[in-house]
């Protein structure tokens, strides 16, 4: 994991969909398989100016490079325990979270093991391949392989009895469940919150889970089943805090939202046009007024092409049926022909970053126009990350195979950061620190 310092803006972490993070010093694009060592590093970035303003009125591409790299590794951090790590965490105290294999290990903000919050490492019963949810009193939750949830302290010790087991909890309440006669699917998202102590697990059959914390146990509410049985990976589910809460989560056919008593609140289908093979291709994002918005395509070999962003309105019809937004979909450009969407985030301003493997990062506006697409310097940028967005709209990403950048909120490089001796990035998404550095 890696950490950088820009002195150029006042950043701030930014919070809205599931967390935002990177790798380095290992490998970046694919799921590992081989044991790989997480690293954490720092990058400091310098103070040169971006003097080129471009016209907001029309795209942008690349449309001013700083020929002087402006981020230095500061500090790195190496995980030993092996084994395949997932996006890191930074809580307010500045303490980063990062699991690997079957450990969780804290590490400070300058760059040591947290021993004075964890004596040791947390060590799971089972395999972790999701990334943790850290509530505000510190706790954390994470689900295993083999599907079951835990519940971790602050101080890297376990808080309930026994891990709850997911299928086992959901036909104990309802002998007859689907789930009796299934083994129990793999966790592999990171779980959403609500209020601290109400967790929503989303598993890969997949079904979506309510589990209540009572302290030294979990108590299972309810699952909720879908009549898609092919999940969208890397697509964690998210809590919409509105008024009248829910969660929502995508498959490849489907998004649902789902009421805090499992009821659905409304379903989303696919395919639009019947002629077509069309499917959610991106993880979910939530704007400031509840809408959830996520990306569509029809499948052409290993990309997508006609690509859409929708946007859902939070309530559905009485039908239970979802709501597409006035004026959405919205077509992609047309130089965008074929692609993989591999994140989607929010400014403040509710405009959309969006992250592909061939076309680079590209800025919509809240009523979807294109106002810059960024596809880096010689390498044709392959962005492998969910953009982590600044509180003044300046962007952060990862890109195959070891490359960090920082573009501004007009689409002009800030910085692009390579790892020493060509070293390469295992993890996604950078975090933004509340002090300004960011982690990789």
């Amino acid at each position: 994991m890696q950490h950088c310092t820009n002195h150029l803006l006042p950043w701030a972490l930014l919070v809205t969909a599931p967390w935002i993070f990177t790798g380095c010093d290992d490998e970046l694009p694919a799921p590992p398989t081989d044991i790989v060592v997480p690293d954490v590093c720092t990058i400091l970035c310098g103070d040169e100016d971006v003097t080129t303003t471009p016209d907001p009125g029309s795209p942008q591409v690349d449309t001013v490079r700083i020929d002087k790299d402006q981020c230095d590794l500061d500090w790195s951090f190496v995980n030993t325990s092996g084994g395949a790590p997932s996006h890191p965490l930074v809580d307010d105290t500045g303490i980063a979270t990062i699991v690997a294999g079957s450990t969780l290990t804290r590490v400070t903000p300058d760059g040591t093991n947290a021993t004075a919050t964890c004596t040791a490492p947390f060590t799971s019963p089972g395999e972790i391949l999701s990334t943790p949810a850290q509530a505000r009193t510190g706790v954390f939750f994470l689900g295993t392989l083999s599907g079951k949830l835990l519940s971790v302290s602050a101080q890297c010790e376990s808080r309930w009895n026994a891990p709850l087991d997911l299928y086992a909890s959901a036909c104990k309440l309802n002998s007859t469940s689907p789930l009796c006669n299934a083994v129990g699917a793999e966790i592999r998202e990171a779980p959403a919150l609500h209020n601290d102590d109400t967790i929503f697990v989303l598993d890969t059959r997949p079904a979506l889970h309510r589990i209540n914390d009572l302290g030294t146990q979990g108590d299972y509410k309810w699952p909720h089943l879908t009549e898609d049985t092919e999940p969208l990976p890397d697509a964690a589910p998210i809590y919409v805090g509105t008024s009248d809460p829910f969660v929502a989560f995508p498959t490849r056919k489907t998004v649902v939202a789902v009421n805090a008593t499992g009821s659905r609140r409304w379903l989303y289908k696919e395919p639009l046009d019947s002629d077509t093979n069309q499917m959610v291709v991106s993880p979910l994002a939530v704007d400031s007024d509840g809408a959830v918005l996520f990306v569509v395509g029809d499948v052409k070999a290993d990309h997508f092409e006609n690509l859409y962003l929708v946007k859902l309105l939070p309530n559905g019809t009485p039908s239970k049926a979802a709501i597409v937004a006035p004026g959405y979909p919205i077509a992609f450009p047309s130089v965008i022909s074929l692609d993989t969407v591999h994140g989607l985030a929010l400014g403040s301003d509710n405009s959309v970053y969006v992250g592909m493997a061939l076309n680079g990062l590209m800025r919509m506006s809240a009523q979807g126009d294109v106002l810059w697409k960024f596809i880096g310097d010689e390498e044709s940028l392959r962005v492998s990350s969910v953009p982590a967005v600044a509180d003044d709209g300046s962007v952060f990403i990862t890109a195959e195979p070891h490359l960090v950048y920082g573009i501004d909120k007009d689409g002009n490089r800030i910085f692009r950061y390579e790892p020493p001796a060509g070293g390469e990035l295992e993890t996604t998404s950078p975090v933004i620190r509340n002090d300004g550095s960011i982690l990789v």
